[in-house]
């Protein structure tokens, strides 16, 4: 309830724990032991000092090399495409490596600023790939909630979960087994509004509106939020993604009844969740954005994204998720490019406060897509 997403190892169900992100347990002789494999490391200050231009040639020949291996396949293969840049890109590469277009899945709303269509379609017309609209109510989103939060087994944080799984459920109806998806690609290139705001504070720049009403009270702070003096501690500022949660938070533990509250009026849940996830060792010396995006890989993108949003819903339409950008070798490249260079002000604005995200995803992007 107070931040909404369940630290690493832990599950919902009594007696059922989960592997960590990047841990492989051992079962030999009686004996059973878990240990990390591999880390999302990004690196302590400063960052790498190769040219901009070197490491965005870099970024779209291993993209590049991710999608086409993730095109592998003895069954019919789609996308899903949001109109969004990470979605568009991984259709655009994989249009390179296939014979024909893969076809696309995307979610239609009724109302703005949800819905994406216009986006997606002007996307699959420059691609030429065969798009599938799923259009869904409020209605059909709330007659769903109930199955899609029963086979997802986690947290909904909002109607995206029983629309992912009407979504994947469209792919599998279309004859589709495998799905490329454009998720991670925030995480590790700066592109979402929290980490926008972070990096506003970490550079001295005024604070201004994040202009994402989707985004408003979930992933960025839209009130008050308590004060959280342990994560001051261990981080020196609070991640704005984390202060939108403990409001949030804050929020929901009122519904909750008198005598649960009060077993946590002596305890504070972010220095258990911060000491639980190893923040010390993973994000002393590093850069406020990548310690951000660290801290919301381990919990949203780990435990909600790739998991509830994306196995839980893909496996219940016996669909398979392909994550090109969380290919090892992509990701731990995006880990060192500096965040100057994911992170950039747009030159033609007046004032020059504003910003631009995934700036060198863009640039790879920029032969691929359409300008808009």
């Amino acid at each position: 309830v107070h931040h909404q997403y369940l630290p690493p190892g832990r599950t919902l169900f009594q007696g059922v724990a989960q592997l960590p992100p990047g841990h492989y347990l051992l079962a030999e002789r009686g004996q059973r032991k878990v240990e990390r494999y591999w880390s999302l490391d990004f690196p302590r200050q400063p960052a790498t000092t190769a040219p901009p231009e070197e490491l965005e040639e870099q970024l779209a020949a291993r993209l590049d090399e991710a999608v086409r291996l993730r095109l592998r396949a003895d069954v019919p293969l789609g996308a899903y495409l949001s109109g969004g840049l990470d979605s568009s890109l991984v259709a655009a590469l994989a249009s390179r490596h296939s014979p024909r277009p893969l076809p696309c899945f995307c979610i239609s709303f009724a109302h703005a600023p949800y819905d994406e269509r216009h986006a997606a379609e002007r996307v699959a017309r420059h691609l030429d790939a065969p798009l599938h609209l799923v259009e869904l109510s409020q209605d059909r989103l709330l007659e769903l909630l109930p199955e899609a939060v029963t086979m997802s087994e986690g947290l909904a944080i909002g109607g995206q979960l029983p629309a992912k799984l009407a979504l994947a459920r469209a792919a599998r109806e279309a004859g589709v087994k495998a799905v490329l998806v454009g998720e991670g690609a925030d995480e590790l290139l700066g592109g979402y509004p929290h980490l926008l705001m972070d990096f506003r504070r970490a550079a001295g720049l005024s604070a201004c509106s994040h202009g994402d009403t989707i985004s408003s009270g979930v992933m960025v702070p839209s009130a008050r939020a308590p004060h959280l003096p342990q994560v001051v501690a261990l981080l020196g500022a609070v991640p704005s993604f984390l202060s939108a949660k403990a409001a949030f938070g804050a929020t929901l533990a009122e519904l909750l009844r008198p005598e649960v509250r009060e077993t946590w009026a002596k305890r504070d849940p972010f220095a258990a969740l911060l000491a639980e996830v190893g923040v010390e060792a993973n994000l002393e010396g590093r850069h406020p954005v990548d310690q951000a995006a660290w801290l919301w890989s381990q919990l949203a993108l780990g435990r909600y994204i790739l998991e509830t949003l994306g196995d839980g819903t893909e496996m219940a339409a016996s669909l398979e998720g392909r994550v090109p950008f969380l290919d090892h070798t992509v990701a731990e490249l995006c880990c060192q490019i500096p965040v100057e260079q994911k992170i950039r002000p747009v030159e033609s604005a007046h004032d020059g406060d504003e910003l631009m995200a995934k700036a060198v995803l863009r640039n790879v992007a920029k032969p691929l897509l359409p300008t808009e």
